[in-house]
């Protein structure tokens, strides 16, 4: 059960699942049943987040996430980790990140990075040293933490196409592993976040019927959809369960 502090934190903080649907972006995609599959990707994550915001506890988060389709349960992650880095960075709190990268959420790890790149969206740039955890294990691939980069460049241009893909702007310089100009180009501009983009914006890939789709890769930081076969090849495959193990 949530507490009162835990369903405000989700009122105010998470997006409608209707947001984050194509028609809530603005984009003219004809509803089929390729493109209702692909909207349960990110309301998989927003399902994920509103569960992670409000939970009184990481049991209660962990639970409720095993309940979810083992092909979308790695975007749920991505969502609850989210919100385990938002809900440590308030006064008196830490340690619910680490802790559910290093249990149930380990083999969702390259999703769960981006889901902290998705938190750094939110928080103001002094917090971001504490937004990733120190993780032991090679199967943590703590070197994977551009992924967070790429999931904050992800965010800012799915939220805000105008400003971060239509006009190609460049993010403030940062010092992550201190190599603040790769910093720019990992998480921007817009062509780096791979969000699904209108038919007026630059880079896309003509799916169906010349509208332009990108997608972003399950198992790297971005990729890009080259023909409508390779779409339904992504949805036969099944999506997270595929992309959240670490490969080789």
């Amino acid at each position: 059960m949530a507490s009162v502090p835990g369903s405000l934190r989700r009122l105010l903080m998470a997006p409608s699942l209707a947001d984050v649907s194509f028609a809530g972006r603005g984009f003219p995609v004809v509803e089929t049943a390729a493109t209702r599959q692909l909207e349960t990707i990110p309301q998989t994550v927003v399902t994920g987040f509103e569960w992670g915001i409000e939970s009184k506890s990481l049991w209660e988060t962990e639970r409720r996430l095993s309940l979810v389709d083992e092909e979308l349960r790695g975007f749920a992650y991505e969502g609850a980790t989210m919100a385990s880095v938002i809900r440590d960075s308030m006064p008196g709190r830490g340690g619910r990140t680490a802790e559910l990268l290093q249990g149930a959420g380990r083999r969702h790890i390259f999703l769960n990075y981006i889901g902290i790149g998705f938190a750094m969206a939110k928080l103001p740039r002094p917090l971001w040293k504490k937004a990733v955890p120190a993780l032991d294990g090679d199967d943590l691939y703590p070197s994977m933490s551009w992924l967070a980069v790429d999931g904050y460049g992800f965010d800012r241009a799915y939220f805000a196409p105008e400003r971060w893909v239509d006009e190609q702007r460049l993010d403030t310089p940062y010092g992550w592993e201190d190599r603040p100009g790769y910093f720019q180009r990992a998480g921007g501009p817009g062509h780096r976040a791979s969000p699904v983009v209108h038919p007026r914006r630059r880079g896309g890939c003509r799916v169906r019927r010349g509208q332009p789709v990108r997608l972003r890769s399950q198992a790297g930081p971005v990729g890009r959809c080259r023909a409508r076969g390779h779409v339904r090849r992504l949805l036969h495959r099944g999506g997270a369960g595929h992309a959240s193990r670490p490969v080789g």
